[in-house]
């Protein structure tokens, strides 16, 4: 007994799977930015800082070694009238670029004047600086088994406070 397959109702079956997957995926991401940025919001009230923003780390390809090379995406930010924004500066970039970061996750997170970062990291350093950075707070965002990013404050033109 010979099974033929109609090559049009397996396309359509493995469609319309693809479109009901990628849906509640992006259903979920929208939810979660959506929180993500209110919560962002919430941070510049509270803490006087001029921008607030995330980065999430990801693996955008392995090595032939086989050890990832971790990228970050800046995927929320908010930030007050008058400050620039600056996420879309900040899509898939290497992470082993900024060894600070790298430092900032072993510590559970770093704040500071970004001037100390000069001398150690000044990849960093000019990269906040051109976006009119002082001081920055960074928070190491992590599950029990997953590294997952960075939350941070940026203060331009505001002090920041260090009981925040």
């Amino acid at each position: 007994m010979v099974i033929t397959l109609n090559p049009s109702i397996v396309y359509n079956k493995v469609v319309t799977y693809i479109e009901q997957t990628h849906n509640s995926k992006t259903i979920a991401r929208n939810e979660a930015t959506l929180k993500i940025k209110y919560k962002l919001k919430e941070l510049l009230q509270s803490t006087n800082a001029d921008r607030a923003w995330v980065i999430e780390y990801h693996n955008g390809t392995t090595g032939l070694g086989g050890l990832p090379f971790t990228y970050g995406v800046m995927n929320a930010e908010e930030v007050k009238p008058g400050i620039r924004p600056v996420s879309s500066h900040y899509k898939d970039f290497l992470l082993s670029d900024y060894t600070s970061i790298i430092e900032f996750s072993k510590n559970d997170g770093w704040f500071g004047n970004i001037d100390s970062l000069e001398a150690d990291d000044p990849r960093l350093y000019y990269a906040f600086k051109s976006n009119r950075v002082n001081e920055i707070a960074v928070f190491y965002l992590k599950t029990e088994d997953k590294d997952i990013g960075i939350l941070g404050l940026s203060f331009c033109d505001t002090p920041m406070p260090y009981d925040t």
